[in-house]
């Protein structure tokens, strides 16, 4: 299957049947832009709630700090992220204002979105994007791009009387509308979740669901962001991921749990953890756990509770500068868990192996890899044939209501022309029955149109489609399937294997019962109380039903 081609033969097609239809500029100029869009890459979305850890979550996928990180929130609205490189490296941020006025600018304008002043938000109020051009090869097959946040506020204090002016609520009103706009525009969306799923969490991904033409091609990857903010939470971030998937997998495929903050600290400050190291294991344990509890505690100046820690002990006490240099500026759950890890390990290499575990950002980019990059055709292929679709609905709603009416109106002038033809030039009432005819198509022209329609694109629109469901829908079964490998029996494993085609085509065992396995899959699905591996079986129910 080649969808890509597939797809462009569907819309070079609708191309041509459309030029039968009167006003048809307005279609294909909409078929053009899809053509268009066809070996663009895919967009993927990041969301979330306002302080969720997007900026930082962005700036650990790309590795790279473009994305704005600070105690304020990003008042500008957009920003996205594609491959190339910016014309002038001096000014590598395009702004695209809502005028459609694009101008290159520095690195600092896109700082100086930063904060609540007037002259801020009347800046922020004008941008529609800010985009930039990175040569990293996840921007190859994606284009990111950072939403505002679900529930913005702009403005310190929310809504506080006097911080309350007309750019905040112009800014605010913007934020949500962009931010809704990203659910419908983009392909998939990764979405920032708290420890507990929320209504307006499910909302909007059920808006962007519904966007996206409610269809499992289209994919929506949760991550369970800052999981260092406390020891609790991080301690059962999995649980914790796998409880928040669980409520919201009517929305999500996946939860990962992620510290992005915690990833880019180890990567900024590899080369001093030996001798964090160092300092840090001079600290008896009583004293370590006291300082750990709370940042407060870290920071006393008490000689009397330092002396009682060190107690019995030949160290010497690491003074307040001491400590708040070894804490490097670091929040202080970062701080906190890069501390207590390097304490509890033998070695820096093993305490930067379970940072990294904790930081979780491999197995986030491997999700997208795998999610978005090796099926970024199919996702881009079904958006468009979605949007094709909609707009041959609309077509045969409305175009070929009107060329009906217009059919009938000819067909009463052609009449009255014809009764008066004994008082009209014989040659003038031919002419003008000619040119009648010429302008309109006949009832059966309309029908035959219309069926042509319907037989050299929409059924062969919908059947690509359902290819795409049916290929979408097994690629992932077989991801859950080579994660819960050792759940399955090897016989299990193997018929699996072969009936969401691993080897080729989906093919059901030689000697198998169609019927009879879709009965076992069924009773197994009712037993199983992994979620993965009960999704694996009802899929198997499904392909037994089609084959």
């Amino acid at each position: 299957m080649n969808p890509i081609e597939e797809t462009r033969q569907l819309l070079n097609q609708a191309a041509k049947l459309l030029k039968q239809i009167p006003s048809q500029q307005q279609w294909q100029s909409r078929i053009a832009e899809l053509q268009m869009r066809l070996n663009q890459p895919c967009v993927l979305a990041i969301a979330g709630r306002v302080k969720a850890g997007k900026s930082s979550f962005l700036n650990a996928l790309i590795g790279s700090d473009l994305a704005k990180v600070g105690e304020l929130e990003t008042t500008a609205t957009i920003n996205r992220f594609s491959y190339g490189e910016p014309d002038d490296p001096e000014h590598p941020v395009t702004v695209v204002w809502d005028n459609g006025m694009q101008t290159h600018e520095t690195q600092d304008f896109m700082d100086s979105l930063q904060g609540h002043d007037a002259e801020t938000l009347k800046k922020a109020e004008g941008i529609n994007y800010l985009e930039f051009r990175l040569k990293h090869e996840l921007l190859r097959e994606i284009t990111l791009v950072d939403t505002p946040g679900t529930d913005a506020v702009v403005g310190e204090g929310g809504d506080e009387h006097e911080k309350v002016t007309q750019a905040f609520f112009n800014l605010r009103k913007k934020h949500r509308e962009q931010t809704a706009a990203c659910a419908s525009e983009a392909d998939a969306v990764i979405y920032l979740v708290g420890a507990v799923a929320t209504n307006n969490a499910r909302k909007f991904l059920d808006d962007f669901r519904d966007a996206s033409s409610d269809s499992s091609a289209l994919n929506a990857v949760g991550v369970l962001s800052k999981v260092d903010i406390d020891t609790a939470l991080m301690e059962r971030r999995h649980e914790q991921a796998d409880y928040v998937a669980n409520s919201l997998r009517e929305q999500l495929i996946t939860v990962i749990p992620v510290s992005a903050g915690l990833y880019m600290a180890v990567r900024d400050h590899r080369s001093d953890l030996p001798m964090w190291q160092e300092k840090l294991k001079t600290i008896p344990p009583k004293a370590f756990a006291y300082f750990m509890q709370q940042e407060s505690m870290y920071l006393t100046e008490r000689d009397d509770v330092i002396r009682a820690l060190y107690q019995g002990c030949n160290a010497t006490p690491l003074s307040l500068k001491e400590r708040q240099q070894l804490r490097s500026g670091l929040v202080w759950s970062l701080f906190r868990t890069i501390a207590t890890t390097l304490y509890e390990s033998a070695t820096p290499e093993e305490a930067i192996q379970k940072l990294n575990d904790i930081a979780n950002m491999d197995e986030v980019r491997n999700t997208v890899r795998e999610q978005f990059f090796n099926r970024s055709k199919i996702i881009r292929c079904f958006r468009i044939l979605s949007e094709l679709h909609v707009l041959i609905d609309h077509i045969r709603r409305n175009a070929f209501y009107e060329m009906r009416q217009q059919c009938r109106q000819h067909e009463k002038w052609m009449q009255f022309v014809s009764t008066s033809a004994n008082r009209t030039d014989s040659a003038t009432v031919q002419s003008l029955l000619k040119f009648l005819k010429e302008q309109s198509k006949t009832e059966a022209d309309i029908n035959a149109l219309e069926e042509q329609l319907r037989r050299e694109l929409i059924i062969p629109m919908e059947d690509l489609q359902l290819n795409l469901e049916n290929y979408d829908a097994d690629y992932r079964s077989l991801k859950l399937l080579q994660s819960s490998r050792n759940q399955w029996s090897e016989e299990e494993y193997q018929e699996l294997c072969q009936l969401f085609g691993l080897y080729g085509e989906r093919c059901m065992p030689a000697g198998m019962s169609a019927y009879a396995r879709q009965m076992y899959w069924r009773q197994k699905a009712t037993v199983l109380a992994d979620r993965k591996m009960r999704t694996i079986a009802e899929q198997a129910v499904n392909v037994y039903g089609e084959i």
